[in-house]
Order: C-alpha cells, then structure tokens, then sequence
C-alpha cells in the first residue's frame, strides 16, 4: 500500500508529506520528485539537454530515475522521480544540489539556452509506504452533491495575453477586476476580457511580485523584495527602505542628523547581505552623494573579476577539489559579508587554480593588484602541494614567481 502526498497548483506542484520522518524499512521506496519549469514549447527541447547535461550530474549524488511514471503535470512542468532511502534524505539530496557548484553552474547554462534569466528546480517528497501503527476508521462523513456548475472551465496562458505561466497570487479587487502576480514579470489586471500589465517601467518597485491586497480606500499594494509599491489606479506610490531610514532620521533632533549619523546607520547595513544590489543605491539616494564614507567599496571590483573567470571551472583545473572549496567559501561570504576584502583573497584561491584555462595569464595578471592579502594563499600551494606531481608544475611556478614578484615590489 502506498500513501501519497496531496497535490497542491498554482501552476506548479509541491509534494509535502510528513517532513522530517526517520528511515522506512520497507520494500515500497520512498520517491522524490525533481521538476523543472520550462515554456509548453521548449519540453522537448529542454528534455535533450536535460539527459546531455543534467542527468550525469544527477548520478554524482546517486539519484537515477525510478521507473515508475509520474501523476499527470502541466504542459509548462518538466518531472521526473528518483528513490531514495529515506523522506529525510529527500531533504539531504535537495540541500546537496543546492550546494553544488557544477550543477548551479549546469543550470545557469541551460537557462542561457532556453533565454532564461533564472532557471529554477523543485526537489520534493513524491510519495512514501504506509508506516502507520494504528488505523482509525474515517467514518461516513457528509455527502453533499456538488451540482451541475454554471460554467466550463477556460485556459489562459500567453497565447492569450497573460505575460508569465507562472502566477503566484490571484486576487479580485471591489471593481471584479482579477490581479494576478506572475512571477518575475510584474502585476497584471484581468477585466474580463484584456490584460494590463504593469512592471517598474510603469512605476512598479520591483517586478517580482509576491503579494497584491486592496486597502479600504480602495488602493491597491503590491509586495516586492524591494519594497511595497501603491497604485490608486493612476499612479504608484513606492515604499522602499530609504523611506524607512528617512522616517527614523527626521524623528531625531537636527542637529543629530548629520553625515556622521548617517554613515554609523551605513555601517550597520554595510554588511547586510542584500547590501550590494538592493541598499546601497537606496542609501545613495537617501544621502544625496555618489560616494559614501565607508572605506573603499569593492564589491563591482570584485564582481566584474568574478564574471571574468571561464565557465566550467573544475575542467579547467589541476586541483579540482581545492578548487572546490574556494568556489563554496566564496559564495558564502558574498552572501554573509560581501564587502570583505577576503573576497580577493578567495579570488586569488580561484583564479591560481585555473591552470588549464587558455586565458590563464590574463587571469594571473588580475591578482597583482590584490596585494600583499592574497600571499597566504601562494604560501599555501607551495607547502600544500605534491611539488613532484607534473599536473600542478603550471600552479606551484605560478605561486612561486608571484611570491618573488611581491618580495621585490616590497624590497
């Protein structure tokens, strides 16, 4: 006998099924679902790449699809399911996908192919055998007819104006309009028979739209990552964080708001991990200055080096698991502290790594600038390294010279 979980839509499907069980010893294997969301037109496009790029990457953490046939899904899903040993290693799996380099990188790329900014995946528990000890009889309930229904039911996608399959909030203000938020694509009304959709271009804050509601003056929000944007029908009203800073400020005493009030409140969200691409404009636009008192600001420094690096890493390098590491702990700090000058440090871990890559020497050229910060870094390939292996010559010479470089720029 097997139990499966409900089936929830909003245009996708989530599978949640008493998370957090231990192991079930049990001949009937526990199924996790991975999907993915593609165009009802790019299926069998994205189905060849998947089995090309993505299903060997898949075998790397040991799932390899069960045989079983997944439940009917949306054209817009692609699904496939894979046996685990246990509901908790459903969760282990998902967390070791989404700590994997290689496979963010697989995915990166396959959303380039199918012209995707984002390309996301879904990992969830599918179905699991019957485990309970005791079972309780439902009893007969109430049976109420449900009636002939008044209407048939429609299909509405792109075709017919709707600008993303993906709608995560539907709701129908005092007028009967519908809004709908659909996905990263904005809002959009719905009267009956057009769509209107509004996104930043039109005055909106963000165009990821997470909640819309109606107030009793009849205006409407919208929730964002960035903010709540108002529409009174006419125009939007937006409620960002320089708003909250610029409320908090005018409460004090005049004297008190100052440059150096203002760049101690910096200082604080300096390190906020959202600083880089959400505050720190907004802290600018708050302030009024191009340029804040707050040390050198580093992060588009770091940044443009970071893109500059080839895709596919590990194939362009002779120490492929320290290499690894640096790419994890890099990514951890540019969420956790991304105005760290250690970055440069974990970029230099990076870019000496990168020995097979055409463009190496460029790559080198790069780090002179770091300083003397990034030293640690060559000291550790020299004392690490197996100096006899010919595979990593290229990386222990390039970490030697640059060590000399830098004893003679400071001699």
């Amino acid at each position: 006998m097997r139990v499966t979980s409900t089936t929830y839509c909003r245009v996708i499907f989530l599978a949640v099924f008493f998370w957090g069980m231990g192991s079930i010893d049990a001949a009937e294997p526990v199924l996790a679902r991975l999907c993915f969301f593609v165009s009802a037109g790019e299926v069998d496009r994205f189905e060849s790449v998947y089995q090309t790029d993505l299903v060997p990457l898949l075998k790397n953490h040991d799932l390899n699809e069960y045989s079983e046939p997944s439940r009917a899904m949306p054209d817009s899903v692609f699904a496939r399911l894979f046996a685990v040993q246990s509901i908790d290693d459903v969760k282990k799996k998902r967390e070791a996908l989404d700590k994997d380099l290689v496979w963010q990188e697989a995915l990166k790329r396959v959303g380039t192919e199918l012209g995707r900014e984002k390309f996301g995946f879904t990992f969830n528990l599918y179905s699991a055998p019957d485990t309970f000890k005791e079972v309780v009889p439902a009893g007969a309930g109430e049976v109420v007819a449900a009636g002939a229904g008044t209407s048939q039911w429609q299909i509405i996608d792109e075709a017919d104006g709707l600008p993303s399959t993906h709608v995560w909030t539907v709701f129908q203000d005092r007028s009967g309009n519908i809004w709908l938020a659909v996905g990263q694509r904005g809002g959009c009304r719905f009267d009956g028979q057009q769509f209107v959709v509004f996104t930043t271009e039109d005055g909106l804050v963000d165009n990821q739209v997470g909640a819309i509601f109606e107030d009793t003056k009849g205006d409407l929000w919208f929730t964002t990552p960035k903010g709540a944007s108002r529409f009174d029908g006419t125009d939007f009203q937006n409620y960002t964080l320089v708003d909250g800073l610029a409320e908090f400020l005018i409460g004090k005493e005049p004297e008190l708001v100052d440059a150096k009030l203002i760049q101690v409140i910096l200082k604080k969200l300096d390190r906020h991990p959202r600083y880089h691409y959400l505050i720190r404009d907004q802290m600018r636009e708050l302030t009024g200055s191009a340029s804040l008192s707050l040390g050198q600001d580093i992060r588009e420094e770091v940044d443009t080096i970071y893109n500059s690096l080839p895709d596919q890493p590990y194939r362009l390098s002779s120490d492929p698991a320290k290499l690894r590491i640096y790419l994890k702990d890099y990514e951890h700090l540019r969420n956790a502290d991304p105005n760290s000058r250690k970055m440069f440090t974990l970029l230099a871990g990076i870019i000496i790594r990168l020995d097979k890559s055409d463009k190496y020497e460029d790559l080198v050229e790069m780090m002179r600038p770091f300083g003397r910060e990034i030293q640690p870094v060559f000291e550790e390939a020299l004392k690490e390294m197996d100096k006899k292996d010919p595979d990593l010559q290229v990386i222990l010479m390039t970490a030697e010279s640059l060590l000399m470089d830098m004893e003679n720029d400071n001699g």
